[in-house]
């Protein structure tokens, strides 16, 4: 989270723990974190940028095998 606090054009983030799957069934993710960016726009700046590019590389380092990131905009 210190590489991600960096990233240019961040709004906020929040994590969490996945506590339960409703269905019963196996947890198959571990951990949400979620970035909040103005706009897409934003998000390719933030990411492009060297804290963006070196906080991408480090979430390949420590992340679990299968692990994936979304980008998902926001309804209104």
């Amino acid at each position: 989270m210190p590489l991600v606090a960096k990233i240019p054009g961040l709004l906020r983030t929040e994590t969490g723990l996945i506590g339960a799957a409703i269905d019963g069934g196996e947890k198959s993710f571990y951990r949400i974190t979620e970035l909040y960016f103005e706009d897409q726009g934003a998000l390719q700046a933030g990411f492009g940028s060297d804290e963006g590019k070196a906080t991408a590389a480090d979430y390949q380092k420590i992340a679990p095998r299968r692990s994936r990131m979304f980008v998902v905009p926001v309804d209104d």
